[in-house]
């Protein structure tokens, strides 16, 4: 029995190769090249009925007026997408109260009825304009949607009718994500295979077949003039901007290869 032990584990370590591992890092530069502009409309009345009837009115003429400035700023191609209608009652005057301390109740508007729906414009190509060409447009879409009535959020608001933090009304976002990966992948593959060239060659060996790849990427790390990628969904891949300006992405890949 020892010695067939023995045997099957000579067996295995003259099976064994050689190999070494190393991590390739790589780098690609990124510019937002979309901007989401996501407006609040909402409407309230006593019946149900009625405040459906206001928000179809009032949602009209907002995506209307959002159309119009976007063909003013000669913004090629932007489309407006309308959402569901979300049903509940108007927040009230202690309605902070009964989030923080877990009762009570709203008094002012609560007989109504508030029907509320998203807008969405979409624009594309922002990244062939100045950071000063965006600004200006921003400032006209977001002051013609406020004028007709929408409901402007930086992000740092708080629905106190529980339905938690309002989002930003200005998002700027990549619109494929995998295709700045992509490079900051070859970036780190030949990263990994130089590293590992060099550390072959210090013990008098040469690379073979790569064995094994991972990635070990944290969840789209960015880094640059203060304008950082916010991780979001989509396994962490998401590509929403807190600014536009230029931002560096990275990717690192974890390579074994076989050495010859």
């Amino acid at each position: 029995m020892r010695s067939l032990f023995l045997l099957a584990l000579i067996s295995l370590t003259a099976c064994a190769e050689d190999t070494v591992v190393v991590t390739g890092h790589g780098e690609a530069k990124v510019r937002p090249d979309r901007v989401e502009f996501r407006f609040a409309v909402s409407a309230r009345a006593e019946k149900a009925s009625d405040a459906v009837t206001k928000i179809g009115e009032k949602a009209g003429i907002v995506k209307d007026e959002l159309m119009k400035a976007a063909t003013a700023r000669k913004l090629e191609g932007a489309t407006v997408k309308e959402g569901g209608l979300d049903f509940r009652s108007p927040p009230g005057n202690d309605d902070a109260m009964v989030v923080m301390g877990g009762g009570g109740g709203g008094t002012e508007g609560g007989s109504e009825v508030m029907v509320e729906k998203l807008l969405t414009l979409t624009v594309d190509g922002i990244d062939k304009l100045k950071d000063v060409e965006i600004a200006e447009h921003v400032a006209a879409v977001v002051d013609a949607a406020v004028a007709a009535g929408a409901s402007y959020s930086g992000g740092m608001q708080w629905d106190w009718s529980g339905r938690g933090p309002v989002p930003a009304t200005v998002v700027f976002r990549m619109s494929d994500p995998q295709a700045a990966l992509a490079k900051a992948w070859d970036a780190a593959a030949d990263d990994a295979k130089k590293r590992a060239g060099e550390i072959a060659k210090r013990f008098g060996r040469q690379l073979g077949d790569v064995s094994k790849v991972e990635d070990v990427s944290a969840p789209l790390t960015v880094a640059g003039e203060g304008q950082p990628l916010v991780p979001g969904q989509a396994g962490g891949r998401d590509s929403t901007f807190s600014g536009t300006g230029e931002a560096t992405l990275t990717a690192e890949l974890k390579v074994e290869f076989k050495l010859k």
